[in-house]
């Protein structure tokens, strides 16, 4: 399962060492999908500087409290004008403040164009190289920093927007078995997850063994008696 497509309902940026003076031009543009980008302009964003870093937090996330939190993706849409810019620094913070586990900025690299484009990080399965409990992506503070850097003289850089989807596994609901009118039922064996249908066979007081739906996870094969 995943919560979709959320939009942080904050940002602000953060003075950083080379950046002091290159600052974001209406970066409330980057809270929604609306073709209006914030940009850092400045005529003083030359080759080695890099921008502000940029911080959006509070997604409204909901996700169930029982789930296990599987991959984390983030999507950053994206031009230059005037010369080259590379992302420096695309990486999640539990706390709002301190980017935590891997720089999407080079763990995986994809050069800026001077088209849009949507850099995609992260996957259904990424945790970008750390943990990530429930509480830590519905959290007001669970965001993504970002920084960009100039790589030629008088670079512009424009970004329409951050957003992020949450991914996730909670425990599955068993659910009545065909072929089995009364019993017992019990758990054994390893997990069973993401089948696809349930079967069930039941010979005279013989074992039941049930696949469960698709996006379930329950633990394990059901044995029990029939009457």
């Amino acid at each position: 399962a995943d919560t979709g497509i959320k939009y942080p309902l904050t940002f602000d940026t953060i003075t950083v060492a080379l950046a002091s003076a290159v600052v974001w031009a209406t970066p409330s543009s980057i809270l929604t999908d609306n073709a209006a980008y914030a940009g850092v302009t400045a005529a003083s964003f030359d080759t080695g500087n890099q921008s502000r870093e940029l911080r959006v937090r509070n997604f409204n996330i909901s996700v169930p409290a029982t789930a296990s939190i599987t991959g984390i993706v983030a999507e950053i849409e994206r031009y230059w004008s005037t010369a080259g810019a590379s992302d420096v620094r695309i990486i999640l913070t539990k706390d709002g403040t301190t980017g935590i586990g891997n720089n999407y900025a080079t763990a995986n690299p994809q050069a800026f164009t001077s088209a849009v484009e949507i850099k995609v990080c992260g996957s259904s399965s990424d945790l970008w190289g750390t943990t990530w409990a429930v509480s830590n992506v519905t959290a007001s503070t669970f965001g993504v920093l970002y920084r960009v850097g100039a790589g030629g003289t008088n670079t512009d850089a424009f970004l329409d927007y951050i957003r992020t989807t949450i991914h996730y596994d909670i425990p599955g609901t068993l659910w009545a078995l065909a072929g089995v009118s009364a019993g017992s039922a019990t758990v054994t064996s390893a997990p069973i997850k993401r089948t696809r249908y349930v079967s069930s066979q039941v010979n005279g007081t013989g074992t039941v063994s049930g696949s469960i739906l698709r996006s379930m996870n329950i633990k394990g094969l059901i044995s029990g008696v029939a009457t």
